[in-house]
């Protein structure tokens, strides 16, 4: 079968407007009707229509288009914009019926509602995305768990929740469980000096928030130590193989 060689720039893109005055596009959206909606004429019968890009294909082309349009019966109409439509509409009516009992249910009505952007919905295998946070069973539940760990409940289960989590990690998972126990006493919070606040909740609250950014920057610092002595593993000089009992390469 002749394969059309045309540029891409004379094929326009799926969602581009067909430019009519473009002879080129115009002869492929009219052979692309007949291919695969109209159908008037045998697959051989269409090789005229096909000749697009051959040499001298235009004068060859006109002509087969003239006889195409007489043989589907067009309407006299007025330049290549009304003939497309036609023709358009054409195909719209034998692909209706084609299929009228599957068209049937197709009102304006549900036309409309099928056009409607969808919301889109992602599907979770996780278990806690389908959770009721505001059911009374969660909130006991969740309110149980925190008296188990002896820690303070907060008005939003989901936040009780988080910061059991939180406990649990810190404290309870098998890395920090194997690691040595702090010696000495707890920070005397009570005693620690004053800040500057007149109410004592509020005092108490700044000693609370000044202990926690230690313990951030203690932790950054150990992050930042252990990065500093794996990068000296990979860099040091002399190198050392304890396997081959040498040090140096």
């Amino acid at each position: 079968m002749f394969r059309n060689k045309l540029t891409a720039l004379e094929h326009p893109t799926p969602d581009a407007p067909i430019d009519c005055s473009n002879r080129v596009q115009f002869a492929n959206t009219v052979l692309w009707l007949e291919d695969q909606k109209i159908r008037h004429y045998k697959i051989e019968d269409r090789e005229p229509l096909r000749a697009i890009g051959t040499p001298n294909w235009e004068k060859n082309w006109e002509a087969a288009y003239e006889q195409y349009k007489n043989d589907v019966g067009m309407m006299k109409v007025n330049g290549p914009v009304e003939e497309l439509s036609w023709l358009l509409s054409y195909a719209v009516r034998l692909e209706y019926l084609d299929n009228v009992e599957t068209f049937k249910s197709f009102t304006a009505d549900r036309v409309n509602e099928l056009n409607k952007p969808s919301k889109p919905t992602i599907s979770s295998s996780n278990p806690f995305d389908n959770l009721n946070l505001v059911g009374g069973n969660f909130a006991a539940c969740v309110e149980k768990l925190a008296k188990r760990l002896n820690h303070s409940t907060h008005v939003d289960p989901a936040i009780t929740l988080e910061a059991s989590a939180r406990l649990i990690y810190e404290k309870l998972r098998p890395e920090a469980l194997n690691q040595p126990k702090p010696e000495g006493k707890a920070f005397p919070i009570k005693e620690s000096e004053q800040f500057m606040f007149a109410d004592k909740n509020s005092d108490e609250a700044a000693k609370i928030l000044r202990l926690l950014q230690i313990q951030s920057v203690r932790n950054v610092q150990t992050s930042v130590n252990e990065n500093i002595v794996a990068i000296q593993e990979i860099t040091a000089d002399p190198k050392t193989d304890s396997k081959l009992g040498k040090v140096g390469f």
